[in-house]
């Protein structure tokens, strides 16, 4: 008789807890790619705003940083989370990409996590 081979599903959904609220994170393939795709992005545009601004452009580089941090929250998360990321940091566009890089690496720890604890399982299964 052949043996049964029984799957358990498994949540890929991962939390992101702000105290006051919380966001979930799919961890799916085109999800992960979009997240790396925008976190390369904002961290480009972050490095050369930082380096054209003067005293003169602060409010034109904010608004810069504020566009590509939209950008980056509403399109992993939905529209409106910057709106929620920006109130919970005090109206800093500054935090809000800080938060959203940790978030980023979070997210990127906790899913190389659930790989390599799939893999160890097995292995010690057997």
């Amino acid at each position: 008789m052949a043996r049964v081979i029984k799957f358990e599903k498994r949540s890929n959904v991962i939390p992101i807890d702000f105290g006051d609220f919380q966001l979930e994170f799919v961890a799916n393939d085109d999800n992960l790619s979009r997240l790396d795709k925008l976190q390369k992005e904002l961290s480009k545009e972050s490095k050369r705003l930082e380096s054209i601004t003067t005293e003169e452009n602060v409010s034109e580089t904010l608004e810069a940083l504020k566009f590509m941090a939209t950008k980056a929250w509403d399109e992993s998360f939905g529209e409106g989370t910057f709106d929620k990321i920006y109130q919970f940091a005090g109206q800093s566009v500054t935090m809000v990409i800080n938060y959203f890089v940790q978030t980023f690496e979070g997210i990127s720890e906790e899913y190389h996590e659930q790989i390599n604890a799939d893999k160890l399982k097995k292995y010690i299964e057997d």
